[in-house]
């Protein structure tokens, strides 16, 4: 007979430590190349341009203000809205970021980097806490760090506050699961001030002492009702700063359609991306009626359902897992009839958790073999983590990002005006408006993209104006000029540069004329005062030159150098 060699077993310490190395490595591989990159589209808006935080004064500011402020710039003319976020700690850990590192993009792009791969390793410490499973626990958060819907976070800054709720909430389900009761409170609070998705946590916890502890009523009742006065105080507040959640209730085809539509594509996308960059439009004439194109989503939706009701009966565990993506899903599924959106990949980054451990937890219950298991995800893991690894291209700059957008998705009216602002900004202006012509001669022709189409060339307009200025060519900024508010006419900024064209000219009376149109639409206009009372001495009116002079003085709050 013949011994065995004893093999001690790795200590469950070893095992663990081994799999977070192994975990950050390998995320941090996946999405390495966003360092290369620069700031995209929004990511410009929340940074470079955010006053807030830059100033140790100010930052405070955002827990009482919206974290991206309602733009409504009389100089501009046009009124954008935009939706009432309430994110003060997003915006606080930017302006630590800020007076860190400076406004550059690169620290920022290595924080979504190691953030997102403290993600994983959390999600690998939570699945193990649960199922109690060192493969299931370990394959899942492998499979969870590769999926490329993560690249959309990942890659883009704007959207880090996906990463930092999605942090704040497994550290929040983490630390209940261990019964530290504290620690989930803190979490919980650190999660509402990231983004409103935390609402959402509670519902996971109810779910978690239900299907997976097989608590009692009573029970769960007592173990989550402390998160309920910070579930109150929290929409308190927010309401104070913000406003309320404009949420509007859409007609029942259109609900349907918009939740039958999104979950199919939601797991579709998750197996296979369907672009570099996607902008997924919503179409109101479609989602408004049930339709024959939509019958692969019902009948998707039907087998969900079906298999939702045979694992509640037959497997609570795997069950939560796949409710715990119906949860994180379901917050974006209310679409108001304004919308451009139909849907984007980041709802899936915390929602594919569940899915990861879903696939991972069934494979391992109904195949025998753990080497083939093991090869399946391996395999699944390998063609993400090229597709998420590959897909940083398209986030170099704006400028690629969009064109890579339009390109995806070319009735999106939006997204010419935004690539146009790019152009305009480099002085392509024949650029800018050749693709507006393209905007214009799209088949769908909607109210937003003949607003977006007039809007943009009243801006290239200006924007042309301006060169000309800067060129003295002053003839052809008035007409340029002229041209904006022929399209736009409302817009303080381009009659403020309108006035300045006249006066250099010496067409005085045209040049009062706009100075005083510039101020009526924005009477904060400053400069507009200095050069009226300039303007009226070249006239030779001394008396209104005097007025307008005193005016200035008056309403000038900065040291502000006056433009002619």
């Amino acid at each position: 007979m013949r011994l065995l060699n004893y093999q001690k077993p790795i200590p469950d310490r070893q095992v663990i430590l081994i799999s977070v190395i192994f975990l950050f490595l390998f995320s941090v591989t996946i999405f390495g190349q966003t360092v290369k990159n620069e700031f995209v589209w929004d990511a410009e808006v929340v940074i470079l341009q955010e006053p807030r935080i830059s100033s140790k004064d100010d930052v405070f500011d955002f827990f009482t203000e919206p974290y991206l402020p309602e733009h409504n710039n009389p100089t501009d003319g046009v009124r954008i809205e935009r939706l009432k976020y309430y994110r003060p700690l997003v915006g606080f850990w930017h302006a630590l970021m800020v007076n860190s590192f400076g406004k550059s993009a690169l620290p920022f792009k290595i924080s979504n980097l190691i953030l997102n791969a403290l993600l994983s390793i959390l999600a690998y410490l939570l699945v193990r806490s649960i199922t109690k499973n060192q493969l299931v626990s370990f394959l899942s958060a492998v499979l969870f760090a590769a999926n490329p819907t993560k690249a959309e976070i990942v890659y883009w800054v704007y959207s880090d506050s996906h990463i930092l709720v999605a942090i704040f909430s497994l550290l929040t389900i983490f630390s209940y699961v261990h019964k530290k009761q504290t620690a989930v409170l803190i979490f919980f609070i650190a999660a509402l001030l990231s983004q409103e998705n935390a609402i959402l946590i509670p519902f996971i916890l109810i779910s978690y002492e239900y299907l997976i502890r097989r608590s009692k009523t009573k029970d769960i009742v007592i173990k989550i009702w402390p998160l309920l006065p910070l579930m109150i105080i929290y929409f308190y507040i927010r309401n104070l700063a913000v406003g309320s959640i404009p949420l509007e209730t859409p007609q029942f085809p259109e609900l349907f359609n918009t939740v039958s539509i999104t979950t199919l594509k939601y797991f579709k996308i998750f197996f296979l991306t369907d672009s570099l960059a996607t902008f997924y439009l919503a179409d109101h004439n479609f989602l408004s009626q049930i339709g024959a194109k939509a019958v692969g989503a019902y009948i998707f939706c039907l087998f969900l359902i079906g298999l939702s009701i045979y694992l509640f009966k037959m497997n609570k565990a795997l069950f939560f897992w796949l409710l715990w993506v119906f949860f994180w899903l379901s917050i974006y599924t209310n679409i108001n009839s304004n919308t451009e959106f139909l849907m984007a990949e980041k709802p899936l980054y915390i929602a594919s958790l569940g899915l990861c451990v879903f696939i991972v937890l069934s494979c391992v219950r109904m195949i025998k073999s753990k080497r083939f298991v093991i090869g399946l995800v391996l395999l699944i893991t390998t063609f993400h983590s090229f597709d998420a690894y590959s897909r940083a291209d398209a986030w170099k700059d704006s400028e690629t990002y969009i064109e890579e957008l339009i390109e995806f998705e070319p009735n999106a009216a939006s997204l010419y005006y935004h690539l146009a602002t790019e152009y305009n900004e480099t002085g392509r202006y024949q650029e800018s408006i050749q693709l507006y012509n393209t905007l214009k001669s799209l088949k769908k022709q909607t109210l937003q993209s003949k607003g977006y189409y007039r809007l943009g060339m009243a801006e290239t307009y200006y924007a042309i104006g301006k060169n000309n200025l800067a060129k003295t060519d002053y003839n052809e900024a008035i007409s340029n000029f002229t041209k904006s508010l022929n399209l736009v006419p409302a817009r303080a900024k381009v009659y403020f540069r309108l006035g300045t064209a006249y006066f250099e000219v010496k067409k005085y009376v045209l040049a009062i004329k706009s100075y005083k149109k510039s101020i009526r639409l924005d009477p904060n206009l400053v400069n507009a005062y200095y050069n009226l009372a300039l303007t009226y001495k070249k006239a030779g009116d001394l008396q209104s030159a005097e007025r307008y002079l005193g005016i200035y003085k008056n309403v000038q709050k900065k040291n502000i150098l006056p433009t002619k």
